[in-house]
């Protein structure tokens, strides 16, 4: 129960962080003259908001399991790794922003939608950058013993998860089961390999329900791709369903959970 109320009170912190960062980002576009803070268009609300929940996420995921710091000093530490990582991409896009919207030659009542395309795209280095600095502002060291079965078998699990969609629309001939075009799955591929590295390279126990999550999205999508599918396509689904179910099963599983910090 008490990791139940930690873990909600870490989705709080986060959520109420990113109003505040979705805001400023939509200031900063309005800034260098794609859109107006005041009335933004939906395109701009969902690229904020997305990247606002790539800053936030990260740091409170990475701190609420940790038992050895004091409750005030996760908030603090949590709450710095999202400024300095909002900094960042805010310089970032400050300099690039209006110069890649140049490049893609958008007119003006375009950018809204490009942006909301943009949005996933720029989530997966955010978060990874996110999570890079609340390790370093919130060093937790890596269990002392060596990944047991179960956690070597999640890792593996989780590369042919993404191997195998990549490869799907090629081993079957037909249209991509879960991700339509090269970017989705770049981002995508991105994400697992990342969560990946945080669960069974470094022991993140915080990272296990968004692993959960993600496999329950990605089997929802499946589910919806599945019924207009050829057999092929649907003998793949099913085995990139058993790999995401596998794979949460290996977490949960009890030399998993003790050996997670």
């Amino acid at each position: 129960m008490l990791s139940v109320l930690r873990f909600g009170a870490a989705l709080l912190l986060a959520s109420l962080c990113v109003p505040a960062a979705a805001w400023l980002l939509l200031v900063c576009a309005d800034f260098v003259g794609l859109d107006d803070c005041l009335s933004p268009r939906p395109g701009w609300r969902m690229f904020a908001v997305v990247s606002s929940l790539s800053l936030a996420l990260p740091p409170a995921l990475h701190a609420w399991p940790d038992h050895s710091r004091p409750s005030r000093e996760l908030i603090q530490e949590s709450l710095r790794a999202v400024l300095f990582s909002f900094s960042i991409f805010a310089l970032i896009f400050l300099a690039g922003a209006r110069p890649l919207f140049d490049w893609m030659h958008l007119p003006p009542l375009m950018t809204g939608m490009a942006a909301a395309n943009l949005s996933l795209t720029f989530s997966c280095p955010l978060a990874f950058l996110s999570y890079c600095l609340s390790r370093r502002l919130l060093p937790r060291p890596a269990p002392e013993l060596p990944a047991p079965p179960a956690m070597r078998r999640f890792g593996w699990l989780a590369l042919g998860f993404i191997v195998l969609s990549a490869a799907q629309p090629w081993i079957t001939g037909g249209e991509a089961l879960l991700f339509p075009d090269t970017l989705s799955l770049v981002c995508a591929a991105w994400l697992v390999l990342a969560l990946r590295m945080a669960l069974a390279e470094h022991g993140e126990a915080g990272f296990v329900p968004m692993w959960g999550g993600l496999c329950l999205i990605l089997s929802f999508r499946l589910g919806q791709s599945i019924p207009f599918s050829g057999t092929a396509d649907i003998a793949v689904g099913i085995l990139l369903l058993v790999l995401a179910v596998w794979s949460c099963v290996c977490l949960l599983r009890k030399e998993s959970r003790e050996w997670l910090c």
